[in-house]
């Protein structure tokens, strides 16, 4: 883990952020990107994974089969490289799937780190979504329930994920919203005092300047098949 020499969490020059790949039966987006990584055809020293990577990972028996390419690519990649994955709605419960890879959980997030002399808040993009959501959230991600859902999973042969992917194909993740930046206004008084926020989740790919503030939403790989790498304060799309 990357930190300067007073502890703080610190992205490096030319780190790439990549979000809502929702890799699923439809969408190989996510793979082809970690195969274009492992021959180096894209490089970096330091990866995000922002979240919804995946239409649906958790540590269950069937999924992880599923993405067994994917998780194995990452698992490789870690080695070569420092990896964080902050954990979005759709993948989630991941630390023991990915033990090399530096996991954000949504306890955790917003995450703050340092680019240079610039504090940036990092954070898949569902928090602040209000009481209801942050309590259906913590029931989802208990141990419990992730337990219970494999258990149920096997008794059913793996019914339970595969209607999760079946909803999951039908369902149109690419539209546009008319209001976003004022949608945004509204949400980041939410943060701490910071000279940047980084998210994905909302699948816009969109750089909004908020007085003082610079908002980034990461495109998402599934919809614009774009990431984004920083490079002297910019956050350049690719």
């Amino acid at each position: 883990m990357l930190m300067s020499p007073n502890g703080n969490l610190e992205i490096r020059e030319g780190a790439i952020f990549v979000a809502d790949a929702h890799d699923g039966d439809e969408r190989t987006n996510f793979l082809i990107f970690l195969q274009k990584l492992k021959k180096k055809e894209i490089v970096t020293t330091q990866l995000f994974l922002m979240g919804d990577m995946f239409d649906f990972l958790i540590d269950s028996e069937y999924v992880k089969k599923k993405y067994q390419k994917q998780i194995s690519l990452i698992d490789e990649l870690s080695e070569k490289m420092e990896i964080y994955y902050f954990e979005g709605n759709h993948d989630f419960g991941l630390k023991k799937i990915f033990p090399k890879v530096k996991v954000v959980d949504i306890k955790m997030q917003p995450t703050k780190f340092y680019y240079k002399d610039k504090i940036m808040m990092l954070s898949h993009g569902d928090i602040f979504g209000g009481l209801g959501y942050k309590i259906f959230t913590s029931i989802l991600r208990s141990s419990l329930v992730l337990k219970s859902w494999n258990f149920l999973d096997k008794i059913l042969s793996f019914q339970l994920s595969k209607s999760i992917f079946r909803m999951q194909n039908k369902k149109i993740i690419c539209k546009k919203y008319l209001k976003f930046e004022k949608k945004i206004e509204s949400k980041i008084s939410n943060y701490k005092k910071c000279d940047f926020i980084v998210e994905g989740h909302f699948h816009q790919g969109k750089q909004l300047q908020i007085n003082t503030l610079m908002y980034i939403n990461i495109p998402s790989l599934a919809c614009d098949l774009r990431y984004i790498q920083i490079k002297d304060y910019f956050f350049i799309e690719i």
